[in-house]
């Protein structure tokens, strides 16, 4: 019995370590942002044009900046994940087969642990 509470406490151990791993690595590089826009430059802009879009850019790109490093407003990779899959589970069509997926799941994790 004990060598089984000392794999579990392995298990539960690594499963933390791979937790924090992943919250090292910036959401952005894995999670597809559909928000995101394209700021294509063209060289037919006119000058004043160019640098009105150049001057937006910057003003976005500080206002991203100071929003990221916001300690109020910090939210975890997993809990942007967990956002996203809510989001995708109101667009599911069939609420039974998706119940039932989330029930397989929740089945394997528990026997994982």
């Amino acid at each position: 019995m004990s060598s089984q509470s000392d794999l579990r406490s392995l298990i539960h151990q690594h499963r933390i370590f791979f937790d924090e791993l992943v919250e090292l690595v910036p959401a952005k590089f894995y999670i597809n942002n559909a928000d995101r826009q394209n700021s294509t430059w063209h060289y037919g802009m006119s000058k004043a044009a160019r640098a009105a879009a150049k001057q937006t850019t910057k003003d976005h790109l500080k206002k991203a900046r100071r929003e990221r490093l916001d300690p109020d407003k910090f939210t975890s990779t997993l809990k942007i994940l967990e956002q996203q899959e809510m989001a995708g589970s109101k667009n599911v069509e069939d609420d039974e087969s998706h119940a039932s997926q989330i029930a397989f799941k929740v089945r394997d994790i528990a026997v994982m642990v």
